[in-house]
């Protein structure tokens, strides 16, 4: 599920598009097929139990779909704003629990590069972190 919200957010959009279609594309992909992806993970978790994708431990596909979310509510894709995710209060509640797990906390503790602001940004955050609003 991780791969195919990456593949929806990036195959969304072309490079011959102009920066007004790209953000039409992605605002169209938002209120389609990333909603039922997101749906859909949401799913998933409370069959889990709630805690992580596939119950109370942590796994790859966990950290894989924390930075999937990060990079779609960052602002850095033309269309997706940084509000993206306030539709799906438990998967801000999922990401904030994997935000909190200590590897990814440490990780970021040391990030000096600021989180991207404003919705058309250019590129991509590196490791940059912005906590989703709760």
């Amino acid at each position: 599920l991780a791969y195919e919200v990456f593949d929806i957010l990036l195959h969304s959009v072309n490079s011959k598009m102009s920066r007004e279609e790209k953000t039409a594309a992605r605002k169209e992909v938002a209120a389609g097929p990333l909603k039922a992806k997101f749906a859909e993970i949401t799913k998933l978790l409370s069959r889990a139990g709630g805690q992580f994708l596939t119950g109370p431990k942590e796994t790859m596909a966990d950290f894989v779909l924390f930075f999937i979310i990060s990079a779609a509510a960052s602002g850095a894709f033309d269309g997706l704003s940084t509000d993206l995710m306030d539709p799906y209060p438990e998967l801000k509640a999922y990401h904030a629990r994997v935000a909190a797990l200590p590897a990814i906390a440490k990780m970021y503790s040391d990030v000096n590069e600021p989180a991207v602001e404003g919705a058309g940004a250019t590129h991509m955050p590196g490791l940059s972190y912005k906590q989703l609003p709760q």
